[in-house]
């Protein structure tokens, strides 16, 4: 985007913002609305305009005749395309969480409680959706897609809708900032070697002696006597000392410790998919696990509940504990 643009598109949000500012829910009101001929609008005023300069220079009536009807068709179309929007609230639901790389869906409610409205438009971006509200139910609950395209809080940002109703000859619009924030997990990724998994100390942990086919449940240091076969060759190739994969299945009482800070040497985001990917197969497993941040300590627990928490702070996290803090208020 040059300057030119990025300094137009600053004022135009600078006005539209106080034009119609950020609310949880917008009534759309005379000053919340825009209206404009649409392609086929403007032909067809042109086409009016030609026929008027004929019908003044031939003195044709048959001509003036359809001149104002047509230009008649036209007054009554603004008028009713601008009421199909006129009182209309938009209000903003709460959002399902999603993984980084999955579509979202941006829930909006429309309510019209004095009359149906029809073929109204809401578009984010490129994603768009369309609906009707008739007399009976009078309010909807819509869907806006969208892919967010990284982790964190995505804010849609405004959200325009508009109509054409009813013949297409003039849209009327508005753009409203209602949407709630979706939040975005990082996307799971099963890391090389697997997630380094550590059992929680002191409760009791039992691990059941395997065979090849076990899972891999920790590291601990290389000793003499142990399988070359079981050796982490990660770490040596990192210049770190020798490990040794602990091999065998956890039971049900066990509790890991997922760490952000056992991955050292590598990004945040990698970081935090490898992380995302252990509390996702702990759960499955029915495990107990405790979250470790640099800013917090979530658990030891298990559950649904203990699962979202921890995909929250995920979600959240940032390398600024400051301002990690600031989003969990």
């Amino acid at each position: 985007m040059t300057g030119f643009s990025q300094f137009v598109n600053a004022r135009w949000l600078r006005w539209i913002s106080k034009r119609i500012p950020r609310n949880d829910t917008t009534t759309l009101y005379q000053r919340q609305l825009f209206i404009f001929p649409t392609a086929a609008g403007s032909g067809l005023i042109c086409l009016l305009v030609v026929m008027l300069l004929i019908a003044i220079n031939y003195q044709n009536n048959l001509v003036y005749g359809l001149v104002f009807l047509f230009g008649t068709i036209l007054i009554v179309t603004v008028h009713l395309t601008f009421a199909n929007l006129y009182g209309l609230s938009v209000s903003g639901l709460a959002n399902t969480p999603i993984f980084l790389g999955q579509e979202g869906q941006i829930r909006l409610h429309l309510a019209a409680p004095q009359r149906r409205r029809m073929s109204i438009r809401l578009s984010a971006g490129s994603a768009q959706t369309s609906g009707n509200i008739d007399n009976h139910h009078r309010e909807i609950d819509t869907l806006v897609a969208v892919i967010p395209t990284k982790r964190g809080r995505f804010d849609v940002g405004r959200i325009r809708i508009e109509t054409d109703y009813p013949f297409g000859l003039i849209r009327c619009w508005s753009w409203v900032d209602v949407a709630q924030p979706l939040w975005v997990y990082p996307h799971p990724k099963n890391p090389p070697d697997n997630p380094k998994v550590k059992p929680h100390e002191g409760t009791g942990t039992a691990l059941q002696n395997a065979t090849d086919g076990a899972d891999w449940i920790s590291f601990r240091s290389y000793g003499d006597g142990d399988p070359i076969r079981q050796i982490h060759w990660g770490s040596v190739a990192r210049g770190s000392d020798p490990q040794i994969r602990v091999m065998g299945r956890a039971t049900s009482d066990e509790t890991s410790v997922f760490d952000f800070d056992a991955y050292a040497d590598v990004d945040i985001e990698s970081r935090l998919s490898w992380l995302c990917f252990a509390i996702l197969r702990a759960h499955s497993a029915n495990l107990g696990f405790t979250l470790k941040l640099p800013s917090k300590t979530l658990g030891p627990a298990s559950g649904s509940d203990h699962r979202d928490r921890a995909l929250m702070a995920l979600a959240r996290f940032d390398h600024n504990p400051a301002i990690e803090d600031y989003a969990d208020a």
